[in-house]
């Protein structure tokens, strides 16, 4: 089981949470594309997994496992627990670390991937900060087709009344899960907005990368609305929507990447170079979905395709 840095002992934090009124936890698994899956379980039947970790079938997550390899365990990673203050309260969900049965790390688990990633590099003394800017399209629902649900432009300065209300239901949810957010301001295109998540421990921003996406498309719901986190919904001299990533490397209490001639540090020369050398790879992670390459076009803030000699798809 899991242990190292953690803060509290799970067995307190289940403590901490039936005596703080939570009647459910929902156990949280970050899938290989991203996306959570959970498995809700009451409070006082929760001690246990708590303690032990939660047993599940991974081969009924695509590409985590086959039939027979099937027995993971999910054990609950006590610094990243949010309450579902948007609703009433009373569910904690917890994301988790994965293990097979045989209690050996999961190479398929992204949360277990950079947390090693990042213990590696603290070994080595370094630490890293990151900060994402999220965009994402509130829509409505038009014939089983999303549409736009306001006019919006770039900063609009107007009360578009039909997201309002979602909107500050949103930012005080924002606030009460604690995610180091800076603001939300509407993006280019009608419906399209962005949140600016402020730089904090990477495993902890992707954390609330993933819970903000939860919330946004719960709270969303409740006004008969949809929040998509789509690269490219909609067609035809639309903008797409990307997550523009700042990365700082700190040593030694010293950011690496800081310069003080207004040029780039040679550690940063280094790190755009090795980014460049490996786009081809990386855009299985940063563009996985055929939805991605429809955004890759020319005049949209986004890197075309012609690195991989691919051609456009239609007309942006």
């Amino acid at each position: 089981m899991p242990t190292k840095s953690l803060e509290i002992e799970p067995a307190d934090l289940w403590r901490i949470l039936k005596a703080s009124g939570i009647k459910y936890v929902k156990f949280i698994i970050v899938d290989i594309n991203g996306a959570p899956r959970s498995e809700i379980v009451p409070i006082d039947m929760a001690k246990d997994l708590f303690i032990d970790g939660m047993p599940f079938d991974a081969s009924s997550i695509p590409s985590y496992s086959t039939v027979n390899r099937s027995d993971f365990v999910a054990y609950v990673d006590p610094r990243a627990v949010y309450i579902e203050y948007w609703q009433d309260g009373k569910v904690a969900d917890v994301f988790t670390l994965i293990s097979d049965i045989a209690d050996k790390p999961s190479p398929l688990d992204p949360r277990r991937v950079l947390n090693d990633t990042l213990e590696q590099a603290r070994s080595k003394g370094y630490e890293f900060l990151m900060g994402v800017e999220v965009e994402f399209f509130v829509v409505k629902e038009d014939g089983g087709k999303p549409a736009f649900a306001d006019p919006g432009i770039y900063f609009d300065g107007w009360n578009v009344t039909v997201q309002s209300q979602f909107m500050k239901e949103l930012i005080t949810a924002i606030a009460d899960a604690g995610i180091n957010y800076t603001k939300i301001h509407h993006e280019v295109a009608p419906s399209q907005y962005e949140i600016n998540i402020g730089a904090t421990d990477p495993l902890r921003l992707a954390d609330q990368v993933v819970y903000f996406k939860i919330m946004a498309k719960d709270i969303a719901r409740k006004y008969g609305l949809v929040a998509t986190f789509m690269p490219k919904p909609f067609w035809g001299g639309v903008n797409g929507s990307g997550a523009h990533t700042h990365i700082s490397v700190w040593k030694d209490g010293k950011n690496l990447f800081q310069s003080n001639t207004g040029k780039i540090t040679e550690e940063c020369g280094y790190a755009i170079s090795a980014i460049l050398s490996n786009a081809r790879a990386l855009s299985s992670f940063v563009a996985p979905l055929v939805n991605s390459y429809k955004r890759l076009v020319p005049h949209y803030e986004a890197p075309p395709r012609g690195l991989s000699g691919a051609t456009q798809i239609g007309a942006p």
